[in-house]
């Protein structure tokens, strides 16, 4: 049980720099603990009375002013929430006459105003916010976009010693991409922006790790159970899991890179695992915490992978609650210089 109620809401800060933040009671007997900024999902973190105060060595100490209530105050209208699937357009019912409309996150679902209606489109497996205006009124709604209908679910194709596979895809729980829940009943997996995340996640005050430093301590991680805390993790539990099936076509030695946009530098590494065998945990010069990021751990011993033709299963653990995954990457190369998303590979229509 969380020690406050947080009262969530987006705010569009377009330019750099200083900015005045005004609250507005509605009731008299409202309290105020703390405001909480947060530029990127779940960087505050799971505390359960949320992060200490910010430092401040900036601005001279300030007394606070209250401020002068504005004519007319802004009706924010919160719609239905929205499911839609890649490629995939959709129009938002109930608004009519829309003026303008705007989605925080284009590369899951796009939005426009035609005739006054709202029309929105899936592009990738992810959630987002629109923001339409009416009237001069500002309406919210929150979007979730899943895999197109009829997308095949067979193993993930090597093409050219390159395989990129989305995360999300693990939601469809097929024999060729499935997301497993730890088993202590509180961390599982859950769509994110544009990918998935471990929930709850962690951050300093509130450390959730599955430790495992070689084969042994993996065996045993993976077979814990739910209250164990095995290696000396402070996570009880097996860790949540996802499984890919990707079909080699080209023997050789390949690299595994992960896009994420992990929150905080204590909910960002993962475990690797091939065909059921452990091969290490992710190694870190320094928090992978880049949003929507491209890492790689191939200095540590065991991230060169040889694979032969055939399928292989690759799965990934997170080794932090917290951590998000957005794409996995395999290749033959180990300095890809990936940026951005990758085109996903193609699939066999079903799994074999």
């Amino acid at each position: 049980m969380h020690g406050i109620e947080p009262l969530s809401f987006t705010v569009d800060v377009t330019t750099p720099g200083w900015h005045d933040l005004v609250v507005y009671r509605s009731d008299a007997a409202i309290l105020f603990d703390r405001i909480i900024i947060e530029t990127r999902a779940g960087a505050a973190g799971d505390g359960l009375v949320g992060p200490p105060e910010s430092p401040n060595n900036i601005a001279a100490p300030q007394r606070a002013t209250v401020a002068p209530r504005p004519r007319t105050m802004p009706e924010l209208r919160r719609l239905p929430a929205i499911r839609t699937s890649v490629d995939e357009t959709s129009t938002v019912q109930g608004v009519r006459d829309a003026e303008a409309a705007k989605s925080d996150n284009e590369t899951a679902a796009s939005v426009a105003v035609t005739d006054g209606q709202v029309r929105i489109t899936g592009h990738r497996a992810g959630t987002a916010e629109i923001s339409i205006t009416v009237g001069g009124q500002a309406w919210v709604a929150s979007v979730t976009v899943g895999r197109a209908a009829g997308a095949p679910v067979g193993a993930y194709l090597e093409r050219d010693g390159s395989a990129v596979l989305d995360a999300a895809d693990a939601l469809e729980k097929s024999a060729s991409a499935t997301a497993i829940d730890g088993n202590n009943g509180t961390h599982g997996w859950a769509l994110a922006r544009n990918g998935l995340q471990v929930v709850p996640p962690a951050d300093a005050g509130a450390k959730a790790q599955w430790l495992a430093t070689s084969a042994a301590q993996a065996e045993a991680l993976f077979k814990a159970g739910p209250t164990e805390k095995v290696n000396g993790s402070s996570a009880a539990g097996a860790p949540p899991r996802l499984d890919f099936t990707v079909a080699i076509q080209t023997r050789g030695t390949y690299y595994l890179f992960v896009n994420t946009s992990n929150p905080n530098a204590d909910a960002d590494s993962y475990h690797v695992v091939v065909d059921g065998q452990w091969r290490y945990q992710s190694g870190k010069s320094g928090p992978e915490t880049g949003f929507e990021t491209w890492y790689g751990s191939t200095s540590v011993a065991g991230a060169a992978l040889t694979l032969e033709p055939g399928e292989h299963t690759i799965s990934l653990a997170p080794r932090e609650a917290g951590l998000v995954l957005n794409q996995i990457a395999l290749t033959t190369d180990d300095t890809p210089g990936l940026t951005g998303f990758q085109a996903p590979s193609g699939r066999r229509a079903s799994a074999s």
